[in-house]
């Protein structure tokens, strides 16, 4: 499956010999990319003559970019750029410990490059055969016994240099330089009746390759490298019993698509359901960096399009017999790239199986044809990074739940601390799709949230409206209309409704019923807003609620409630599932002070605040607290002071890294003074927001993987939750319709400006 250029001083090209006729179980050729030849015996390739290719000339490219990016790697440059070598080399992945057999005829295994790679795996099946007087039909056959006596010609020692030549600084390197190799020798020789020019006549067979094949199927070689097209033979001959043997021991069989530009790969008339999902053809893409195109001789994927991968069809090597180096053509050249990838994986996970690791290259493949698996470039080009990347990891939890990653996060409000949660999670383990571990930061699931940012935020959603108040005798009717802040779609209105409020007196008590915003809600940043009820801290989602004043004794008692539902959002990519709240309180105030508490129910939901997937804090939230507020006159200055103490009893979520978590004491306390001058109004105050004092969880979560189990393996360690406290000092301007805000961090660094103009609170 292999066109041989060599370099040196002359110029010229020559091919590998041409396929074989029909016989059975089936003959092995080294095809040239032209019809095959009618007779069953392969010309031997001929002696290489001299080339340049193209990876050798002179062209800008980019700075060395790693240690491992050396002028040996770049030997073979466009190869490796196009499947992504050089993420493996740099992450040191070598393919150290896997065995990959290579069938062919003879192998130079003393060659510098493949010095120390022969596994003691590797076994000749060939023979001399012994004219039987003189016949050149009838032979006697003798075991050879020797790998690397006299090969049959560099094929074979080229393609297992593309696997595993050595990183020594000298000629070329190999995808996976530490693998070891087993040389399965497969061609006869008849010493005795040598070719027209007097070369040895060498014939690869069918009975040999299936020898090579249920040996290594015995042996349980993982990967299979067969740089080899098979003409004749069926799925019901040894050789197909044999690919079967194997594909039931879980190997990985690779073989070359052909190189005879034909729509289909061949050797497929040796599959069967048995062997389909172990068998990896590979097809030859031309080398360049610019455009995706199938070599013109490579043989397409066709029917076999599930089972096809393409890798570079032109590659650069060292010459085994130590002339130089050699420009090797043909999809011979691709599949051991792609054996190569494949013992890159089963290095870094040998929980798999060679099939488990030719279907990773498969599925993590660069889609370069039309979109999906096609009839040209199968599942599409060979990509080492991809493969050696996860694929749909996920978190598994203690039970066996498998969350995905993608699915997960844990966003809390900034007075719940996540910091150790960040850190533990900073070393975890997840799994992918095809049960790889995978050491993660999964700490970069924890959103860090900012007060001033959730202080702004509450403060921008006034952003753009503007309230309409109509009153009449006791009844007052406020709506709030929102504007489009730049240009809309068709069809869409410029304003909308975001909000209302019907206000009713009856005597001396009063009544307001309020969709969209709570009479109650504000944001307390710089003098911007009134002073934050309890309520509004512990159920920001409330947007439906209900206020009830009536006079009590001189003062006044103030019942609140609010609802609020989400049927589910998608944003950052995540899933947020479903959350209610149902809020509830009563008030006492007289003259300057008040006191009150109120019921918080959340499902779904914690202080308004949504994790998903493995990383939720409970599935709901119950809350009980108590406040109290304060306000006088004093020198000039309206000073106003509150404080509330809360207990939230965390309701267990399920399939959650995070389990028991106890009950959280939270507190928040703030103070105001605002005086006027003249036209203006200066507001100074000192808060420090929703903070949690007391509170912890379990987490548990994998920091590793047992081979000898093939399992996860767990810790689990109480987190707690304590807030890491922020005080926050505010100074706003108002002046008629404009307002103006600064907000400074004490406790951490935080720095938040807001500013309104024209906008009613």
């Amino acid at each position: 499956m292999t066109r041989l250029l060599a370099l040196g001083l002359l110029a010229g090209t020559a091919a590998c010999g041409g396929g074989g006729g029909v016989s059975s179980p089936g003959t092995v050729a080294v095809p040239v990319p032209t019809a095959p030849a009618p007779t069953p015996v392969p010309t031997p390739p001929p002696t290489p003559t001299v080339a340049t290719p193209a990876d050798l000339v002179a062209n800008p490219r980019p700075a060395s970019r790693s240690a491992s990016d050396t002028a040996e790697f770049r030997v073979n440059y466009t190869s490796n750029e196009l499947i992504r070598a050089l993420y493996a080399a740099n992450a040191g992945l070598t393919g150290r410990g896997v065995t990959v057999g290579v069938i062919d005829g003879g192998f130079y295994v003393d060659a510098a490059e493949l010095a120390g790679h022969r596994s003691s795996l590797s076994r000749d099946f060939g023979n001399i055969k012994t004219p039987i007087n003189g016949s050149t039909t009838s032979f006697t056959s003798t075991p050879r016994n020797d790998v690397g006596l006299n090969p049959s010609d560099t094929h074979g020692s080229l393609v297992a240099s593309l696997i595993a030549a050595s990183r020594d600084g000298r000629g070329s390197v190999g995808i996976a330089p530490d693998a070891s190799l087993a040389y399965l020798r497969a061609d006869d020789a008849i010493p005795s009746q040598p070719n027209a020019d007097g070369t040895v006549n060498f014939t690869l067979t069918g009975a040999n390759i299936a020898a090579a094949i249920n040996y290594a199927a015995s042996n349980r070689i993982p990967i299979l490298n067969l740089s080899l097209g098979i003409t004749g033979g069926s799925s019901t001959g040894a050789l197909a019993q044999s690919i079967d043997a194997y594909a039931r021991s879980g190997g990985l069989f690779v073989i070359a698509a052909g190189n005879e530009g034909g729509a289909n790969p061949e050797s497929i008339q040796l599959l069967t359901p048995t062997s389909r999902p172990n068998w990896l053809a590979v097809g030859g893409l031309s080398n360049t960096l610019t455009s995706f195109q199938l070599d013109s001789s490579s043989n397409r994927a066709g029917t076999l399009s599930d089972r096809y991968i393409v890798a570079p069809y032109n590659n650069v090597v060292a010459d085994v017999q130590g002339s130089g180096l050699l420009a090797f053509g043909g999809t011979s050249g691709a599949v051991p790239l792609v054996a190569g990838a494949a013992a890159l994986v089963l290095q870094k996970w040998p929980q798999l199986t060679g099939r488990e690791a030719g279907n990773v290259l498969l599925a993590t493949a660069r889609d370069i044809g039309d979109p999906g698996v096609d009839p040209v470039f199968g599942h599409g080009l060979l990509d080492i990074q991809a493969a050696l990347s996860p694929v749909d990891p996920v978190l598994v939890v203690p039970t066996g739940s498998a969350v995905p990653v993608a699915g997960s996060t844990l966003a809390l409000p900034a007075g719940v601390g996540t910091g150790q949660i960040t850190r533990l999670l900073s070393s975890a383990v997840v799994l992918d799709a095809f049960g790889r571990d995978f050491h993660v930061d999964a700490g970069r699931l924890v959103q860090a949230r900012s007060d001033i940012g959730a202080v702004g935020g509450l403060v921008a959603s006034y952003a753009g409206r503007r309230s309409n108040v109509a009153a009449t005798g006791t009844m007052v009717v406020v709506t709030d209309i929102e504007f489009a802040s730049g240009p809309v779609r068709d069809g869409e209105p410029r304003a909308r409704l975001a909000g209302g409020t019907l206000a009713v007196g009856i005597g001396g008590a009063q009544f307001a019923f309020s969709q969209g915003r709570a009479p109650w809600s504000g944001a307390s940043a710089a003098g911007l807003g009134p002073q934050v009820s309890a309520l509004t801290a512990y159920a920001p989602g409330a947007v439906t609620t209900l206020r009830a004043v009536l006079p009590a004794g001189g003062g006044a008692l103030t019942f609140d409630a609010g609802s609020g539902a989400d049927a589910g959002m998608r944003g950052r990519g995540v899933t947020l599932g479903p959350a209610a709240v149902q809020a509830a309180a009563v008030g006492w105030a007289h003259g300057g002070l008040s006191l009150g508490g109120g019921i918080v129910s959340e499902t779904g939901s914690l202080f308004g605040s949504r994790s998903a997937g493995a990383l939720q804090l409970g599935a709901g939230a119950d809350t009980v607290f108590g406040e109290a507020r304060f306000a006088r006159a004093v020198g000039g200055w309206q000073v106003s002071a509150y404080g509330s103490v809360g207990v939230t009893a965390v309701r267990q979520a399920s399939a959650s890294l995070l389990t028991a978590p106890s009950r959280l004491t939270t507190t928040r306390f703030g103070i105001d003074a605002t005086r006027a001058f003249g036209a203006s109004v200066l507001s100074l105050g000192l808060a420090q927001p929703l903070n949690v004092e007391q509170g912890s969880a379990t987490l548990n979560w994998s920091d590793g993987y047992d081979l000898g189990a093939r399992a996860l393996t767990f810790r689990s360690e109480r987190v707690s939750l304590a807030g890491d406290r922020q005080l926050l000092a505010t100074l706003g301007v108002s002046r008629g319709a404009f307002r103006f805000g600064l907000v400074e961090g004490l406790a951490r660094a935080e720095t938040g400006v807001v500013a309104s103009y024209g906008m009613r609170f």
